[in-house]
């Protein structure tokens, strides 16, 4: 229903006595976004948190160009260079001084496709940045009155421009909220703010080591050291998670959750203006302590949550609604979906 459309001129041609029939040299426009050029095009993002500003005035058109904001969050999750003492800062800039090593090293090396950022995050997988927002966008035909409310969906998009490998999953969770209201829609999209996200914004760079596209062989253990070493000496802190919250979504409990299974749901809520903000990682009121699937099932008519835990079987009572998590398995396996049925 919402659409935008970019005209190109036509060509000018000119009278010839002669057409002709060779096949033209130039190859055809592909429009598949994995045969497209592997131009990589990262925006710029703001290094520090800041408020929301006001909602802009409604406008039919999108500006080219808006300032990055973020929400404010917890700034202690986020250790601050600028208290850093002489220790972590000699130690952080010899960690990266190995860390820029091992990357000269790696590059020496193609990297497969399924690690490579030129195939991974090109065409339509390229990162795009934040956006408050913007009301009245295009719309072809007509939107009902009675459809209203807030279409959401959340993705994989990396904040930093990968120098290593990087897989499509290991980027940065995204929010994108579409809402509908009498007749007329707006779009907004933000970062959900993790713990990862935070202190790697305010560090400049990515630290947090990616599953998929990094920790294969000896690099990868290199890198979990670098990891450990820099929580060693307080440069980095993964004890509030290390997840990314860019693999689904679930509504529950009148809670909007940005989940992924390296870590618990951050709860996200969709204000009234139409944007975006991270209220923090949710644990069921701190009844719950391991990581959850990224794809539970809610039953439309108990309103309860099914779920898997990849280490313990636990069932959490939330305001007479229940989340089922975990069962017993006779051997070790990776569940990533579950579908539950009414007998």
């Amino acid at each position: 229903m919402v659409s935008s459309s970019s005209l190109s001129p036509a060509a000018a041609t000119s009278m010839s006595s002669s057409v002709s029939l060779d096949r033209p040299s130039r190859k055809p426009n592909i429009s598949s976004s994995l045969q497209t050029p592997s131009i990589i095009h990262f925006p710029k993002h703001s290094s520090t948190a800041t408020s929301y500003p006001p909602s802009p005035s409604i406008s039919t058109t999108i500006p080219k160009k808006i300032a990055t904001t973020v929400p404010s969050v917890d700034k202690s999750l986020a250790p601050m260079q600028n208290q850093w003492n002489f220790l972590q800062k000699a130690a952080a800039m010899a960690l990266d001084a190995v860390e820029s090593a091992l990357v000269s090293h790696e590059r020496r090396f193609p990297l497969p496709k399924t690690a490579d950022p030129a195939v991974q995050i090109a065409g339509n997988f390229a990162p795009v940045s934040e956006r408050p927002v913007v009301r009245n966008l295009p719309v072809t035909g007509t939107i009902p009155d009675t459809i209203r409310g807030v279409y959401v969906r959340n993705d994989a998009n990396p904040l930093h421009e990968p120098v290593a490998g990087h897989h499509f999953f290991d980027g940065d969770g995204m929010v994108h909220a579409v809402r509908f209201e009498k007749g007329s829609v707006s779009y907004a999209c933000r970062f959900t703010e993790t713990n990862r996200l935070v202190q790697e914004r305010e560090l400049g760079h990515s630290v947090f080591p990616k599953a998929i596209g990094e920790l294969h062989g000896h690099s990868g253990i290199a890198r979990l050291l670098l990891f450990c070493a820099r929580g060693l000496f307080g440069i980095v802190d993964s004890s509030h998670g290390t997840g990314v919250a860019n693999a689904g979504l679930v509504y529950f409990d009148g809670r909007l959750l940005a989940m992924s299974e390296d870590d618990l749901p951050y709860h996200v809520r969709v204000l009234p203006s139409g944007d975006l903000k991270t209220v923090g990682r949710y644990n069921f009121n701190g009844q719950l302590k391991s990581s959850m699937i990224a794809h539970p099932k809610v039953d439309p008519c108990s309103g309860e949550l099914f779920a898997l835990s990849f280490f313990r079987a636990t069932q959490v009572q939330i305001q007479a609604k229940k989340i089922h998590m975990g069962f017993h398995m006779e051997r070790r396996a990776f569940l990533e979906k579950i579908i539950i049925s009414h007998l």
